[in-house]
């Protein structure tokens, strides 16, 4: 078995790219197979991909697959003197909330752990610097080793409590290691 974990993620991250709804998967599998891209490993892993995007129980994945958000998946998000992040996926609902998705494909690590979950409050944090958004939820989905997904946090604007929207100012709460089960 020729499998490294790291190529796998990397092949996992570039089919899940172009993935705004669930059905866009098989396309991008099959341009994938296509281009000689899949390699030795990768219908073992198109096989779990499909399983976990497109035929997952989990409401939220379900959510996050099924339409109805503006999408946009590994598109820069500019600071000022800061520098670039570079978010997985985040999804923009008519209803004025945002989700920000950081995928995960090795198991969860509890060394790096914490390390992710910064990284997601900080798309976070840029979000709703750059919008004016009623609540921003973040997460990260370890896509083949766990059926639930981890909510990092949610920030709710105060125009949820009746204050103006797009003033920018956020209450946070924080929740760590929230677990939405199947």
């Amino acid at each position: 078995d020729s499998r490294n974990p790291r190529q796998e993620g990397t092949l996992c991250h570039g089919l899940m790219e172009r993935v705004v709804v669930a059905a866009d998967l098989d396309r991008e599998l099959r341009r994938a197979r296509s281009l000689g891209k899949l390699g030795p490993f990768g219908e073992s892993v198109a096989d779990k991909l499909r399983r976990r995007v497109c035929d997952n129980t989990n409401a939220e994945v379900r959510r996050w697959f099924g339409g109805g958000a503006k999408v946009i998946t590994e598109r820069p998000l500019l600071r000022e003197n800061i520098g670039l992040k570079r978010p997985d996926r985040v999804m923009f609902w008519p209803d004025g909330s945002v989700d920000v998705i950081d995928y995960k494909f090795g198991a969860q690590d509890p060394k790096s752990g914490p390390v992710y979950h910064k990284q997601v409050r900080d798309y976070m944090a840029w979000l709703a610097e750059s919008g004016s958004y009623t609540e921003i939820r973040g997460w990260l989905w370890y896509v083949f080793y766990s059926d639930e997904t981890d909510l990092v946090e949610k920030s709710l604007t105060r125009a949820t409590y009746g204050g103006k929207a797009g003033k920018n100012l956020f209450r946070r709460t924080k929740i760590a290691q929230f677990r939405l089960l199947k």
